[in-house]
């Protein structure tokens, strides 16, 4: 493990610290899973370059415009517009397990499918229902069993929308994260105390029932009940069975 390159990587992500510490739980958990990890929506490859250092004998592979907007003006996130190329291809270049793929969402991310590689984790950080529908369309067959799909947005609806039209729940079981004082992932059948990040609600929504529903708990650190909401809320997993 690359400590140097996991804080250059969270230095330059928009990601919260305690999302990127989830993050790399997740990174952990699936060390052993076969297949590589893909990062859908990377912007300035931040939390790529972190997972890149995280599991340097997995190849990540990051896909995004770097700079421009790929849906054009008006459809809100132009702050992610301004990444610079140039700059990004010099920040990367010293992880050579880190590839980038640079595109439309829509044409790159099916072409890399078509190789057919195995992966054992997708990052989506890519914020609108076209790109997640797509990536989910196309990389879930090639997920490996136990792998996991971490979703930045999660409770954004066009995520639930793109999660709910894909992902089926006889084939996923879907985690719920909560903060607590372990700073590690604990997975089991216990609701977190009320309070907490529960995905009991989106599981019910978009499945009809939380049958499904597993929980995990970390703690990267000790945060309030106004951070944890602005900062943990939004994000979500799914496990493949």
């Amino acid at each position: 493990m690359n400590t140097t390159g996991i804080e250059l990587g969270k230095s330059r992500s928009d990601c919260s610290a305690a999302q990127l510490d989830l993050l790399l739980t997740f990174v952990s958990a699936v060390q052993n899973i076969p297949g590589d990890i893909v990062e859908v929506g990377s912007w300035k490859c931040g939390a790529s370059i972190m997972m890149a250092s995280a599991a340097p004998h997995k190849y990540v592979f990051a896909f995004d415009l770097f700079g421009g907007l790929p849906y054009g003006e008006g459809k809100g996130f132009e702050n992610f517009a301004s990444a610079d190329w140039d700059e990004i291809l010099a920040a990367t270049k010293p992880f050579r397990n880190l590839h980038l793929l640079r595109g439309q969402h829509e044409t790159t991310v099916p072409t890399f499918a078509s190789f057919g590689k195995p992966i054992s984790l997708i990052f989506l950080d890519s914020d609108h229902y076209s790109s997640h529908h797509t990536t989910l369309l196309s990389l879930c067959p090639l997920l490996s069993k136990g792998g996991l799909i971490v979703f930045h947005d999660w409770t954004f609806p066009e995520v639930q929308k793109a999660v709910s039209e894909i992902c089926k729940p006889e084939d996923y079981q879907m985690l719920g994260l909560q903060v607590t004082s372990q700073a590690e992932i604990n997975l089991g059948n216990t609701p977190p105390p009320t309070g907490l990040v529960n995905l009991e609600y989106f599981a019910g929504r978009m499945w009809g029932s939380t049958n499904n529903l597993l929980w995990a708990s970390t703690g990267p650190e000790t945060i309030s009940g106004a951070a944890l909401r602005g900062n943990l809320l939004n994000m979500g997993a799914l496990r493949r069975l």
